[in-house]
Formats: C-alpha cells, structure tokens, sequence
C-alpha cells in the first residue's frame, strides 16, 4: 500500500465520522424544529417539559454540530481539500435515508429524489481519489 493511502486513513475516519455526526445533528433539528416555535415563543417551565423531546432533540443536534465542527478541522488538517471536500457530500443521502428510515418524519420515497442521491453518490465516487501507481 502507497505511503500516501497510510497516511490518509486517520483523515478519512475524521471526515467520515464529522459527515455522520453533520447528518444526525441535520435529523434532529428538523425534529426539534417541528416544536420549536412553541418553546420559543413561551420560554416558561411547562413548555419546556411538555415538549422535552424536541428539546432534547435540539440539544442533540447542536452537540452533535460542535463534534462534528471539531471533527472536520481535524479531518481538513490531515486531508487535502480535494479529497475531504466531496465526503460532505455523503450527508445528504444519509439525511434523506434517515428520514424515510425514522419514524417522526414525513418524507416519502420519490424516484427523483433517489435519483438525485445516486447522482450525488455517483459524483462522491468520481472525486474519490485514486491510488498513484
């Protein structure tokens, strides 16, 4: 194995785990957003604990932002951008995939959208690096 593929595994696990982190935090503020005009608007007590899960939701979406904000600087530190840029690009298949998946969204299968998520893939796999032989 090339000295240069070595070297780029730590950055790769850094990008993939900073797109896995950006696609959940991206599910969970679209939950807590459902509720969010009402905690808002009350900012009181009750409102907090009757809509607990979207408050959660929306704690876990912001963590999981600022991990993968951290993540990602790690991840462009050890990359080049060439190649850590286009792994962004897996967050929105995973996003939509978590939304027909996950009960609480009302996204619905559609052959544009999937054809628009194997586009998206199929671009990911062109930029992909190559070994230098």
């Amino acid at each position: 194995m090339p000295r240069v593929h070595r070297l780029l595994r730590p950055g790769l696990a850094h990008a993939v785990a900073s797109v896995l982190l950006v696609s959940i935090a991206q599910l969970a503020l679209k939950r807590a957003a459902t509720d969010l005009h009402d905690i808002i608007a009350t900012l009181s007590l009750a409102t907090l604990l009757a809509h607990g899960t979207a408050v959660i939701a929306l704690l876990l979406g912001l963590a999981c932002y600022a991990a993968s904000m951290l993540l990602w600087l790690r991840a462009l530190h050890e990359l080049p951008l060439s190649v850590a840029y286009p792994l962004l690009g897996l967050s929105y298949p995973l996003v939509y995939l978590g939304a027909l998946l996950l009960p609480g969204f009302e996204d619905a299968p559609s052959t544009m959208r999937l054809l628009g998520i194997l586009l998206t893939l199929l671009g990911i796999a062109l930029l992909a690096p190559r070994p230098v032989r």
